[in-house]
This record gives structure tokens, C-alpha cells and sequence, in this order.
């Protein structure tokens, strides 16, 4: 485990995978027990999808979604919705504490996050 600082830009209508492993990272995933998602306020409001995802190591990564999850009327998702003109900061899962230990804490909450754009724009992701 190991900290995640994330910087993401997106175009409108589009998917995106973000492993939580430093850039350019190979090998075993970067299972996190906590994300904070902070949409970047700016020019005009986006809008984002997000949905964080556990990949065992040695399984294949997750695609980026192709086609927008965003529910129909009188429907739900397991999407989290990220606007950047809320003020709401999401956070998944509890920040650790000094001393950090697996067994108190449990399982990890993401290696990836699937995100959809569905306005452009910018957010972070950061955890641990």
C-alpha cells in the first residue's frame, strides 16, 4: 500500500481507467483503504462518473467504460456523481492513522477508478 496523488483531465463523453499505482508502475496493484475525489472548480461546471474497483494482482486490468452509466429515469447505479460546482469532496472507505494496520482497517475499497466524463473537466484523486 502505498499513497496515491492523482491528477486527472477529461473531455466530455468519454471513459477513462485510473490505476492507483504510481505512473509508470509495473507489477502488483496499489490496493487503498481510502480515496478522497475533489472535482477542480473552474470556468464552466463539469461533471464526472466515478466508480472505484478491487483488481486482484495477476488479473487484467479494467477497460474504461465505452459508453456512459449514467442511469435512466426511475433508476439507480453504483456510480458515484463528482460536480465540480457542489463543494462536495466524496471520500470512500477511512483514512488511516498512524500505526496503520490491514486487520483493523480491512479490505482495500480500489486499485482502479472507472470514470465517465460527462461535461470536461479536471479532478484529484488522492488516498492511501
Amino acid at each position: 500500500m502505498s499513497t496515491v496523488n492523482k491528477y486527472a483531465v477529461m473531455s466530455a463523453a468519454a471513459g477513462m481507467v485510473i490505476d492507483l499505482r504510481k505512473d509508470g508502475a509495473t507489477g502488483d496493484y496499489n490496493p487503498v483503504g481510502f480515496l478522497k475525489l475533489q472535482p477542480i472548480k473552474g470556468g464552466a461546471a463539469s461533471s464526472f462518473l466515478v466508480k472505484p474497483v478491487v483488481v486482484q494482482n495477476g488479473d487484467a486490468a479494467p477497460s474504461a467504460p465505452a459508453v456512459s452509466p449514467n442511469p435512466a429515469a426511475g433508476s439507480s447505479t453504483d456510480w458515484i456523481l463528482l460536480l465540480s460546482d457542489s463543494g462536495y469532496e466524496p471520500t470512500i472507505g477511512i483514512p488511516f492513522a498512524k500505526g496503520y494496520q490491514q486487520d483493523i482497517y480491512g479490505p482495500p475499497v480500489a486499485t482502479h477508478l472507472l470514470v465517465w466524463c460527462i461535461a470536461a473537466g479536471s479532478f484529484n484523486v488522492i488516498g492511501q
